[in-house]
């Protein structure tokens, strides 16, 4: 006689087994060792629906893509040779009716799968040996001569904090960049807004953090 035994290893992880331990949720259990969850389906996410939600979990489960879940969620008909139209039953009965036909979300392991090398435009340009250190030549101290430059970026990028929820005008738009003549050192302050207020900010934070001890300000600045 044969017996065969089915484990059930994604179900036994379920978030309703934390109740056992006397933890409210997996991202307390991960608070606890000082990490951070990076689990979009938390109800704290305010960016997904309930039915985005639950197509991402079975999208995580099932490991296939989900449009094919959503059609795995509706109800099909299928002709046959003879000309009969078969109607095939839902394979997947979703907790909510949406998720068969609600926008399909993003998923972080799917874009990082398509994602594509792309070559830069990089124009090769060869350097003036009379002009080499030019800047740094008579500046033998850190801090003495710093160049400041701002950048710019087309698409707002996210703050630290958050789920990314929020208008535009809350994100980041740029940055500003300081660079030691002497000891070639760069520090990066990304800015929501260019203006002078935040960045005065940025330059009082490089010289905190890089003069350090000298308590004295960097004697040159030089706007690229």
């Amino acid at each position: 006689m044969h017996f065969e035994r089915k484990q059930d290893l994604l179900g036994s992880w379920s978030e309703s087994n934390f109740v056992n331990w006397r933890i409210d949720s997996g991202d307390e259990f991960i608070g606890q060792f000082g990490l951070r969850s990076g689990n979009v389906g938390v109800d704290a996410n305010v960016n997904l629906s309930n039915a985005q939600k639950e197509l991402l979990l079975w999208h995580l489960k099932l490991g296939v893509s989900m449009q094919h879940i959503q059609e795995l969620m509706r109800v099909s008909e299928m002709k046959e040779p003879n000309g009969r139209i078969r109607t095939m039953d839902r394979v997947i009965v979703p907790k909510h009716e949406t998720a068969a036909t609600c926008e399909i979300p993003e998923c972080q392991s799917c874009l990082l799968s398509r994602a594509k090398q792309r070559k830069p435009k990089v124009v090769d340009t060869k350097p003036v040996k009379s002009a080499e250190g030019a800047i740094s030549r008579d500046k033998y101290q850190s801090g003495d001569f710093v160049s400041i430059d701002q950048y710019v970026v087309r698409n707002p990028g996210r703050l630290p904090t958050g789920y990314g929820q929020g208008s535009d005008t809350n994100m980041f738009h740029g940055g500003t960049i300081f660079r030691d003549a002497v000891s070639k050192y760069i520090y990066v302050r990304n800015q929501v807004s260019l203006g002078t207020g935040e960045t005065v900010t940025a330059k009082r934070e490089f010289e905190d953090f890089f003069v350090g001890d000298r308590k004295s300000p960097c004697e040159a600045l030089s706007l690229g």
